[in-house]
C-alpha cells in the first residue's frame, strides 16, 4: 500500500510527520555559503569589485553590489518559509549564471581546471538542492492560486 501523497496547500496529510524542521534546517543549510560570501563581499568591498572586474564584468562595483544583494537577500527569502521558493529560485538563477562565469572548467587550462571542475560540480550540486527548495517552496502559493482560480 503506497502512503498517502502529502497536500499541495501546505498542510501535513493525516498519518505523516510535519516535515517543517527538515526542510527548514535544509534551508539553512542551503543559504549558509550565501551568507558567508555575502558578507565577505560586504566587509571587503574592494576584493568584491576586483574579483568582478577580473571575471571581466561591465561595472564591477555595480556587479559587487548587485551579487551581495542578490546573496544576502536570496538567503533571507530562501530561509523565510513563504518566501522560500523566490529565495531559491532568485538563487538558482544566480549559481547557475556565477557557475558558468567563474567556475567553467572548459574556460581554464593547466593544473586550474581540475579544481574548477571540482568547484563546478558542487555548485551542480547545490543548484539542485535549490531547484529542490523551488518545487517544494512552490507547492503551497500554487495550490492557493489554483484555489482562486477554481472560484
Amino acid at each position: 500500500m503506497s502512503p498517502t501523497p502529502a497536500p499541495l496547500d501546505g498542510r501535513t496529510a493525516p498519518g505523516h510527520a510535519e516535515p517543517e524542521p527538515a526542510y527548514l534546517i535544509a534551508r539553512i543549510l542551503l543559504a549558509g555559503g550565501f551568507v558567508f560570501s555575502g558578507i565577505n563581499k560586504l566587509l571587503d568591498f574592494t576584493g568584491a569589485t576586483a574579483e568582478m572586474a577580473h571575471h571581466d564584468l561591465p561595472f564591477p562595483a555595480l556587479m559587487a553590489a548587485a551579487v551581495i544583494v542578490t546573496q544576502l537577500g536570496g538567503s533571507a527569502l530562501l530561509i523565510w518559509p513563504r518566501t522560500s521558493w523566490i529565495g531559491a529560485g532568485w538563487l538558482a538563477g544566480f549559481t547557475a549564471m556565477a557557475t558558468l562565469i567563474a567556475h567553467a572548467p572548459w574556460n581554464d587550462a593547466g593544473p586550474i581546471a581540475l579544481p574548477q571542475s571540482v568547484i563546478f560540480l558542487q555548485n551542480a550540486g547545490i543548484l539542485g538542492g535549490l531547484l529542490l527548495a523551488l518545487a517544494i517552496g512552490a507547492r503551497a502559493p500554487a495550490a492557493r492560486l489554483i484555489e482562486r482560480l477554481r472560484g
